[in-house]
């Protein structure tokens, strides 16, 4: 046996016992590759399950590491392991079912936990290094489950309680507190409630809006029916309420173009963000990032590759070339680009956009020559058909990640299928 071969031996042992002991670890932790078992599993053995959506732009085994790393510790994983866990990706379209079905914000990593019948019990989204964010989460779902105030509660007592407005008010803080969407059909209920009076007041104009409204929707038009008006509103809060108002109404008209692939209604709500800015360039960059999450929602994947492209080429690609732009902006940016080059290689296989995206990742590793950033080149490398480069490319991923004391696991296994030609 050559010492080449015996080498190549060596490195898949050591890959599989770090499989069976990554397996071993999270024995505790029902986690499952397949969602039907997962959920046949839910409505046998009575479990929660615990769905965990990553974002748009995040590989699916980086987010599940970073999780299984922080539940995996001895004080949560003993709790955690009373669900039954399943891992997707936003872009996957597993991913956009669950957002559309539950009516969900995009907001990641976001957390679902649902019961055997797989309704809606509690979200949470966020990510932290802290065990006491997931615990509480936890404590959260067992509250929930032991009062039975959660979100099956609310959908089941709104059917009956449509007109009643301490309810609707209560139910609107729980929607809002919970990550969720509050549906303009709750909205209009509670103003139905209030009568003409307390609708006209200020103060309830002001509470709406803070709820999120769709821009031309039927709140929006019962509410303000200008747009003038609706900036009258906004003119009377603070600077921060006025900003996070605006964010809500540009989500929830996103939000609601994605549900009904309606192309005008998101780009209402693109403009709407584009003219939120004084400036114009930025503006534009705001519209194009609204339009890519719609395309990206509605799988256009011709349409959600040129806002990419445009992103990259008209803003990144240019202030990554800036002598006048700061460092950490410029690593910043870096991140933005590494972001999309991989999602367009996650997207396509056309070697038009791929090459593209190849010249945006070299790019990022001139500006910084992170592990993430090689990982990225390489992938883009071997789909190109530049095989051989793309091993060396890799190897360099692992050996920064190493210096940077990086777990490098997930690099060596695509490394792997790189030289077996299966990646």
């Amino acid at each position: 046996m050559t010492n080449a071969i015996r080498l190549r031996t060596s490195i898949l042992t050591l890959i599989i016992i770090h499989l069976v002991l990554f397996e071993l670890r999270a024995q505790d932790l029902r986690i499952f590759k397949d969602f039907e078992a997962a959920r046949k599993d839910s409505r046998e053995s009575k479990r929660v399950l615990l769905v965990i959506i990553n974002p748009l732009d995040v590989c699916k085994e980086c987010m599940k590491s970073n999780v299984h790393s922080i539940i995996r510790k001895k004080s949560l994983s003993t709790i955690y392991s009373s669900y039954n866990i399943y891992f997707v990706r936003q872009i996957e379209t597993e991913g956009v079912e669950f957002l559309k079905k539950y009516k969900l914000q995009s907001r990641f990593p976001l957390f679902i936990f649902l019961n055997e019948q797989e309704e809606l019990l509690h979200t949470a989204s966020g990510f932290s290094k802290e065990v006491s964010f997931y615990a509480k989460i936890h404590e959260e779902v067992q509250s929930f489950l032991k009062n039975g105030k959660g979100y099956v509660y609310y959908v089941k007592t709104y059917q009956k309680n449509k007109d009643d407005q301490i309810f609707l008010r209560e139910y609107i803080e729980f929607l809002s507190t919970k990550n969720r969407m509050v549906p303009d059909s709750v909205l209009s209920a509670y103003l139905n409630s209030l009568g003409t009076d307390l609708q006209a007041k200020l103060e309830t104009r002001v509470y709406i809006l803070t709820k999120g409204v769709v821009l031309n929707g039927n709140v929006f038009n019962r509410m303000f029916g200008e747009r003038n008006k609706l900036f009258d509103v906004l003119n009377t809060m603070p600077l921060q309420e006025r900003v996070n108002v605006n964010n809500k109404i540009i989500q929830k008209t996103i939000w609601e173009a994605i549900q009904k692939r309606d192309t005008s209604i998101a780009l209402q709500g693109a403009r709407f963000a584009e003219n939120s800015w004084f400036d114009k360039r930025r503006g534009y960059l705001s519209y194009l990032y609204n339009m890519r999450q719609f395309y990206g929602g509605v799988k256009d994947t011709i349409s959600f590759l040129q806002k990419s492209s445009e992103i990259a080429e008209l803003y990144l690609v240019r202030e990554l070339g800036d002598s006048t732009i700061i460092v950490a902006l410029k690593e910043s940016k870096a991140q933005e680009l590494n972001n999309i080059a991989y999602t367009t290689y996650q997207w396509t296989k056309d070697k038009e956009w791929l090459l593209k995206a190849l010249n945006w990742s070299v790019l990022t590793i001139r500006i910084k020559e992170r592990p993430e950033y090689l990982d990225t080149l390489a992938h883009l490398q071997y789909r190109t058909g530049q095989s051989t480069q793309s091993i060396d490319t890799q190897m360099r991923a692992i050996s920064q990640a190493k210096k940077e004391n990086i777990n490098s696991f997930r690099y060596e296994l695509e490394l792997e299928k790189m030289k077996t030609g299966k990646l």
